[in-house]
């Protein structure tokens, strides 16, 4: 297969993800977490293939919902926009849930949102939520142990 073949059919592949309702054709599982008392319903991104295709091509995400990606080690950990249609914020949180750095992200933006440090826990809201609930650096997400013991994360 030429190499232009290969392009195009990951693109055609690509193209198939998007969903005209904007509800993602991936089922993440759902969960519960708590965040400074308010509870948010998460679809958890625990494998590769979810966390690679987390809110891409999704055009709105409810209020009180969310994403949140575990990850098998602490890492630094860097998002990005590209496919993503809906402004996200994002908190980086270690793996007892204590959010050390909170970004809102641009739609459609191609640059990477890095973690300043070490993460095993993101969780992405509609942009404004975390100030909007008086969110912040210091808090921590309720509800990780229950998660991380159902949906181990995976390389």
């Amino acid at each position: 297969m030429k190499p232009r073949l290969i392009i195009l059919l990951c693109g055609f592949l690509l193209a198939g993800c998007r969903s005209e309702s904007g509800v993602s054709p991936i089922k993440f599982p759902q969960a519960e977490v708590t965040v400074k008392g308010r509870t948010l319903r998460v679809e958890v991104a625990w494998t590769p293939e979810l966390r690679f295709h987390g809110f891409r091509f999704r055009r709105s995400v409810p209020e009180g919902t969310g994403m949140i990606f575990l990850f098998p080690e602490p890492s630094y950990l860097a998002f990005v926009m590209t496919d993503t249609p809906v402004p996200l914020s994002i908190a980086f949180a270690r793996r007892d849930g204590t959010i050390f750095q909170i970004e809102r992200m641009k739609p459609f933006d191609t640059s990477r949102y890095h973690s300043v440090g070490q993460a095993q826990v993101a969780l992405e809201v509609p942009q404004g939520w975390f100030e909007a609930n008086g969110v912040g650096v210091g808090d921590r997400i309720e509800g990780l142990n229950e998660l991380f013991a159902q949906f181990p994360p995976k390389q």
